[in-house]
């Protein structure tokens, strides 16, 4: 094996010290928006006026536009798994900002945590692919909210990966959140069949734990 410089190194010991500060330098590579993930999304935010905001309460739709970069692939060359968790991180909280449950959470003194996650692939995403994630609002129950979300290719409009999630709400209820935000009682919609069944096996799950 040869390292950076030429030279050959025969012994095994010296072999596994070249892999590893080969990989410690890779992953210490400053690249981009990485050093500040949040600042950097935080910073691309427009915040809507509080009318604006009233109006947008009112749809249960958010999109985020995104591309695939060097830093979000594998050794595959599409986007990793772990990549489509962190910007459905990022569009939940954008369509938390865009419709004002983020403000009136805060004025609650009230949090939302992910109590469950369960996503689906379906077509990867490639280098420099463009695509959406949009974002909904299902229903609601006592203590959380249903959340989907999509990818969206830009290119032909194939839903690329699909999410369903449990947002927790702590220290307040969906409901106070969504009057107090909309002035007004909201009628949580029906559960989608789905969705139903998605949360019979998150309760199964939690029962066989505890056995």
């Amino acid at each position: 094996m040869r390292t950076e410089n030429g030279e050959v190194v025969p012994e095994q010991g010296k072999i596994n010290e070249v892999f590893r500060g080969y990989y410690e330098k890779l992953y210490r590579a400053k690249q981009g928006r990485e050093e500040g993930d949040m600042g950097w999304f935080l910073d691309e935010l427009k915040f809507p006026e509080l009318e604006e905001k009233r109006k947008q309460a009112e749809e249960p739709l958010g999109l985020r536009e995104g591309i695939v970069l060097l830093q979000d692939i594998d050794f595959l060359g599409h986007m990793n798994n772990s990549r489509f968790l962190r910007e459905c991180d990022f569009a939940r909280i954008s369509l938390y900002i865009r419709n004002g449950m983020f403000h009136v959470t805060r004025k609650l003194k009230a949090n939302m945590v992910l109590g469950a996650a369960t996503i689906r692939y379906r077509r990867s995403l490639r280098l420099f692919e463009q695509f959406k994630i949009r974002s909904r609002i299902l229903c609601w129950d006592e203590k959380a909210f249903y959340i989907e979300q999509e990818f969206i290719s830009c290119r032909d409009s194939f839903v690329c990966a699909t999410m369903l999630c449990r947002q927790n709400v702590l220290y307040s209820t969906p409901d106070k959140l969504l009057q107090i935000l909309c002035k007004r009682k909201v009628e949580c919609p029906d559960f989608p069949e789905e969705l139903q069944l998605w949360i019979k096996y998150n309760l199964a799950s939690s029962a066989k734990l505890k056995a």
